[in-house]
C-alpha cells in the first residue's frame, strides 16, 4: 500500500500505511499479536511428524 501511494502520489495513503506499520511495533500491538516464530506454538504443544 505505501509503494503504491508513493508511486501514484496518493500521500494519504502512504502516510496511513506508515503510521500503521508503526503502530504494530509499539510495545501494546506487540503484546496483543505476538510475531510469529518458526516451530514455537502456543501451549507448548506439538504435533508429531509421522
Amino acid at each position: 500500500m505505501a509503494i503504491r501511494g508513493a508511486l501514484s502520489g496518493a500521500w494519504p495513503t502512504l502516510a496511513f500505511a506508515v503510521v500503521a506499520v508503526l503502530a504494530l511495533q509499539t510495545p501494546a500491538a506487540l503484546a496483543a499479536w505476538p510475531r510469529l516464530r518458526p516451530g514455537a506454538v502456543r501451549g507448548g504443544a506439538r504435533m508429531r511428524r509421522s
